[in-house]
């Protein structure tokens, strides 16, 4: 998978650019992989975030859609983690400073976007308990105003 990644990226840097065929089939599989693994959860989860935060619907679809984006974006931030040190230990041998310090920068963009995503895992998490108890607090405070309003109105016929 490793190797393919790396492919993936040739593909991507010999279309950008124009060395490469944007009509070969392993360029279009490489494009639809990427597609798949990352831009339609993006859209995914940009499209739960707005109507679990913007528009206010408690439902468990945009709740739970939240927590599988964020957990499939922890999971890339390690692989992409993972990809870039067993690059830099195969490159290290050549030369010492750039694999280190796109290592580095690697190291920091992962722990980045894992606090990221665990922070927004725990915001749908309270956002959503703290919404389901103020509905079941309403439900309880409705029912009982309407329990004094029927004894106030059994009262009011004696």
């Amino acid at each position: 998978m490793a190797s393919f990644i790396t492919d993936v990226d040739k593909i991507i840097e010999g279309i950008v650019l124009n060395e490469g065929s944007p009509s070969t089939l392993r360029t279009w599989m490489a494009i639809t992989i990427l597609t798949i693994a990352f831009v339609l959860p993006m859209v995914w989860g940009a499209m739960s975030a707005f109507f679990f935060f913007i528009r206010n619907q408690n439902r468990k679809i945009w709740a739970i859609s939240i927590a599988i984006v964020s957990i499939w974006g922890i999971c890339q931030a390690i692989y992409s983690l993972y990809i870039s040190v067993v690059l830099t230990k195969l490159s290290v041998n050549n030369t010492i400073t750039l694999p280190l310090l796109e290592a580095e920068n690697q190291y920091a963009k992962a722990v980045l976007l894992i606090a990221i995503y665990m922070l927004l895992l725990y915001q749908t998490y309270t956002l959503y308990q703290k919404r389901v108890f103020a509905s079941a607090d309403f439900r309880r405070l409705c029912t009982f105003v309407l329990g004094l309003f029927c004894i106030y109105t059994l009262f009011m016929d004696f």
